[in-house]
């Protein structure tokens, strides 16, 4: 199951980071669209939400996506953007 999770994980976040290069910061979106978008919601957010959930429902899939997706959250914030650009821009 580890094996699986750090996989997962890596993939998300290079997907990440892929999408920040193309689209940029999606920050900026919210920033202007403040009246049409209310809350921001990282993707790590979902993948606890998902660790929640599979422990009501006992799937071991949930367990291992809403994991990744909280790692490759962690990862991004705290380490990526730390690195690329010096903020860990977490609200």
């Amino acid at each position: 199951m580890i094996k699986e999770i750090i996989i997962i994980t890596i993939i998300i976040e290079i997907l990440t980071i892929i999408g920040r290069v193309i689209f940029g910061s999606i920050r900026n979106i919210y920033k202007r669209n403040k009246k049409i978008l209310k809350v921001r919601i990282h993707h790590g957010y979902t993948g606890l939400f998902l660790v929640i959930l599979s422990f009501f429902s006992y799937h071991e899939v949930l367990l291992i996506i809403g994991m990744s997706l909280f790692l490759s959250d962690l990862i991004h914030h705290f380490i990526v953007l730390k690195t690329w650009t010096g903020k860990t821009e977490f609200p």
